[in-house]
């Protein structure tokens, strides 16, 4: 079993987006610590809800799905009305542990995930063995994501589309009382999270 370590007085500004930043938050006050919530992006469905709607609907035609996110599963999960119809030749891959416990909320299994890192390129090395030549690809993402997993599948022959679910936006936060803090030294430790 782990060792907690003590952040008895310290300080700690969560920056993920406030629907995800309260398991982060009761951690830090359980080790002792004051976490000091300040989103520095707010997760929305997408611009292009149409365009997603009709890309998800065309998941029975495809061979693999890769979910970038556990925001990606649940904003294609809310565009599909909450449940996928995913038949069952499709092989399902998640970017990582919490994309993979998103998926189960819905009754679906990755065949793939990574066992210890959250990435593309730890989901990319989980791929060696498999022949990706001629397969059709969807990545269930968010608008604008990184391209490593689309380079990478089409490098092996594979034909890639996007479902981009959701949208990253910057919050209208006032940003004077995170100063106040920062400056009279409350805040010890600033956390940085994807996922």
């Amino acid at each position: 079993m782990a060792k907690t370590q003590s952040l008895q007085g310290v300080g700690v500004l969560v920056t993920r987006p406030k629907t995800q930043a309260e398991a982060l938050s009761k951690l830090i006050k359980a080790a002792g610590g004051h976490a000091i919530i300040f989103p520095t992006l707010i997760i929305n469905e997408t611009h292009n809800r149409q365009k997603a709607l009709s890309t998800l609907h065309k998941i029975a035609s495809h061979d693999w799905l890769f979910f970038v996110s556990a925001n990606a599963v649940h904003y294609a999960a809310k565009l599909l009305g909450g449940t996928f119809k995913t038949p069952q030749q499709i092989k399902i891959a998640a970017v990582g542990k919490a994309t993979k416990n998103a998926l189960s909320q819905y009754k679906l299994l990755a065949d793939l995930t990574p066992p210890h890192t959250s990435s593309s390129e730890a989901l990319l090395s989980q791929l060696e063995g498999q022949n990706m030549h001629e397969k059709k690809c969807m990545i269930i993402r968010g608008e604008g994501g990184r391209e490593t997993l689309k380079q990478t599948l089409q490098s092996y022959g594979a034909t890639v589309s996007y479902a981009e679910v959701y949208r990253r936006d910057c919050p209208d936060s006032d940003t004077g009382q995170l100063v106040s803090s920062w400056k009279n030294g409350e805040i010890n430790y600033v956390t940085a999270t994807s996922g």
